[in-house]
Order: C-alpha cells, then structure tokens, then sequence
C-alpha cells in the first residue's frame, strides 16, 4: 500500500490555507463552479505551457538549475508536469490525463505560491508525485494547496453536508468542481464528520484459471474514523473468489452492503459499502455501522435518548462565536445540537431570515470556524430549512449561521425562559 502523500503539521496547514485562500480571492474564485482553475493561474501570473516533457529536455532544465546553484528537487517516474520558479511557468505535458489538469495546474501553482519553496530551482511532479508515493514535505504541501483551493476550502464541506451521505455524492460533487472522481472522494472522506473511510484499489489484472487480483493502492479516512479505528487489518489484494470480491465491481458501481474488517484488537467492524469502479481504480466507500447511532440531548427533562442516524443542518461560526453559544447552550442547560434545533424550528415558524441576514451574516474566509450541528428527528424539517434558505439566496449552512448569531445577540430564548412563557417560538 502506498504511503501517506497529504500530511502536513497544523502550522502547515494553517499557512497553506491562508496562502489558498488568497489564491481563490485574487482569482474571483470563490463561488464559481467548476473551480476556474486557469483564472487563478492568470492572477497569480503562473504562465501554463503544453510541452511534451521527456528526459533531453529534463536533462537540459537540470543542468540550469545546478549551474544556478539551486536545489532540485527530481523524482524517478515519468514528468507529468515542471515548474520553473524563476520564470513562473508551468511545462504540462500534452499526454496528461483530462482527470489530472486541473490539480496538476494547481499543485504546480502551489510551488509558486507558497513563498517558501523559493528555494527550489525547478519542481518535476510526475506519477509518482501527484497518486502515489511521496517523500519529499514541499510535493506534500503543493498536493494539499491544490486541494484546498480545487475544493475551495470549506465551500465544498459545506455542500457535501447537505448531501446524503454515500457514493453518489463524490460523483456528483467531482462534477461540479471540475475535479476527478478520485480527487473527490478523498476530499469528501476527510472533510466529513462521519466515521468514514475510502479504499482505493488498482484495477483488476487478470490471473490463471479465470481468476483476477486487485491490490490495495491507497486507504484514506476521515479524523474521526482515525480516532475510533486507528490500525485496520484491510487486505492487501482481493482476489475474484474471495469474500471481499463483491467489493470490486463487475459494472460501475455496486449498492450498499454490510462488510466486516478486523480492527488492531482483533476484533470485527462492521461496515456500510458502497463501491464505484473506473478504468483506473476502484473506489470502496466505507461509514461505520457502529455510529449510525448518535446520542442526542433534548431539552428540559428528557433523558439521553438513542436516534437512528439523524438529517443533519449545520452551520458555522468563528472560534469565539462558537464558543459563545457554547456557553450559552450550557447557561439554558441544553446540548448545543437542541439549541441550534431549536433555532432552526424556530425560523421556520417565524421567518425572520431576511430581516436577520443585513444585521447577522459573515463572511468568515479562511480564519478559524467551528461547526454548529443540529440533529432533526425526520428529513422534512432539513429539506424546509434547506428550500427556506435558498428561497433567500443563501446557502443552508450560512442561513443556519445567521440565526445562530442573531440568538446570541437577542438571547430570545433565555429571556422567553424568565418570564416562564414562550413566544411563538
């Protein structure tokens, strides 16, 4: 299985989002579908030359590069890309995948972009670089800076949380950002809160006796899979008459179906999967049975109750917000996700949206956010507050957020519970 190609330290990442952030905002990216890559290239002045990239021609740009004594960076596969930082132009080679441009233009922007890689003289990104095995930091932080500013930093986790959860997301979400399925997936595993993981295995090859075998590539999971799960038995390769054969699909995808792996303990986890299959992997979707379950207070009395994966409105607010209506929800004596129900149920009753959004609404951009989430016991009051929303040019997480800030503001609530009578909700 191949290695990691994605980590980087938080003071990494925090610089790396900061630096897409600022891509996508001189590029007037933000909220443009697909993500128009090449205007971002063009502010950032990073010229994009088609060129047929073969070793003569790496041999001459290397020779350059040590005559100017700069340090090279090189791999050993074939280049799909080069970047000269000297003359701000990016070499992609004609034969690259149509899948691949778009990250390939903005991994390579990533080497431009992100000051201090200056010290390269020229960056070679080839196979090896931008799917597979990666050791060097710098290919590591020019791969997150593609991503970032591909998926458009949180715009993309807020959409992929209005969907419901499962393959057809990613496959719809790759669409609209003009990415590959495969970028998609991996971006839609890591930013969900869900317990989640997807597999990659290289395509079939076929064996003696009518048999084939697919090799485990690549896993990634989402931060909150990690915790739960940090070491998993997955099987190195599938073979056609095993088990686990029905996870590679015969066609293009497969439905969902229950799964079990062993964990570090030994011990069996059951899985929900959900596979699709293209000429160059096949993708396994994975969301753990065990936290179908969520636990979920409820105001006044109520004890602890059990609900069955529940429709899910989130909505985000900076650092110190969050951490208000955090105190906020422990002086009413209820758990966050109630209160933000609460509010929600709330809006849709009184239908203040328009009135509260001059007063309410901000654009945090790339400084810090924290989630709110409330938890609706059936799907008919998201799909209001998502129609609500929309019906006032909003997205349903920014709607959401607005409301949460005017609560902060006029503590309807907590004053409604001193006079001991409630308003129309």
């Amino acid at each position: 299985m191949l290695a990691d190609d994605c980590s980087v330290s938080h003071e990494q990442l925090v610089a790396i989002r900061a630096a897409a952030d600022r891509a996508l905002r001189d590029g007037g990216a933000l909220g443009i579908f697909p993500t128009p890559v090449d205007d971002i290239m063009a502010a950032a002045r990073i010229e994009m030359v088609p060129l047929a990239i073969d070793e003569g021609y790496l041999a001459k740009l290397r020779r350059k590069a040590e005559n100017a004594g700069k340090a090279l960076l090189t791999a050993l596969s074939k280049a799909w890309g080069v970047f000269d930082p000297r003359s701000r132009i990016a070499f992609i080679d004609p034969e690259t995948p149509d899948a691949k441009l778009p990250f390939l233009k903005l991994h390579e922007g990533g080497h431009a972009l992100l000051e201090w890689q200056s010290i390269f003289g020229l960056f070679e990104d080839c196979r090896m670089t931008l799917d597979p095995f990666i050791k060097a930091q710098f290919e590591r932080e020019a791969n997150v800076f593609a991503s970032e500013v591909l998926f458009q930093m949180d715009i993309f986790a807020e959409e992929a949380g209005d969907l419901t959860f499962g393959m057809a997301a990613p496959l719809q979400l790759a669409k609209r950002y003009g990415a590959s399925v495969y970028a998609t997936a991996r971006r839609y595993v890591m930013a969900s809160d869900r317990v989640c993981a997807v597999l990659i295995f290289n395509p079939p090859i076929e064996e003696a006796f009518g048999q084939s075998v697919s090799s485990l590539r690549r896993v990634v999971a989402s931060p909150s899979f990690e915790a739960r799960f940090p070491a998993m038995a997955w099987p190195r390769e599938i073979r056609s008459r095993e088990a686990f054969a029905r996870l590679i699909p015969d066609r293009r995808m497969t439905r969902p179906r229950t799964v079990s792996f062993l964990d570090a303990n030994g011990e069996r986890q059951e899985f929900i999967a959900e596979s699709f299959r293209s000429r160059h992997q096949t993708l396994v979707l994975l969301h753990s049975v065990a936290t179908l379950q969520r636990r979920v207070y409820l105001p006044a009395q109520h004890s602890l109750s059990l609900f069955e994966a529940m429709p899910q409105r989130r909505g985000y607010l900076s650092d110190d917000e969050a951490s208000a209506f955090q105190q906020y929800a422990a002086e009413l004596r209820l758990d966050v996700t109630a209160l933000a129900n609460l509010l929600i149920v709330r809006e849709l009753r009184r239908e203040r949206l328009a009135a509260l959004r001059p007063l309410h609404d901000r654009d945090l951009g790339g400084q810090g956010k924290k989630k709110i989430v409330a938890h609706q016991s059936d799907p008919e009051t998201k799909a209001a507050f998502k129609a609500h929303a929309i019906a006032r040019d909003l997205k349903p997480s920014r709607a959401a957020a607005i409301i949460f800030r005017a609560e902060l503001a006029e503590r309807w609530l907590a004053v409604s519970m001193d006079l001991s009578q409630f308003d129309s909700v």
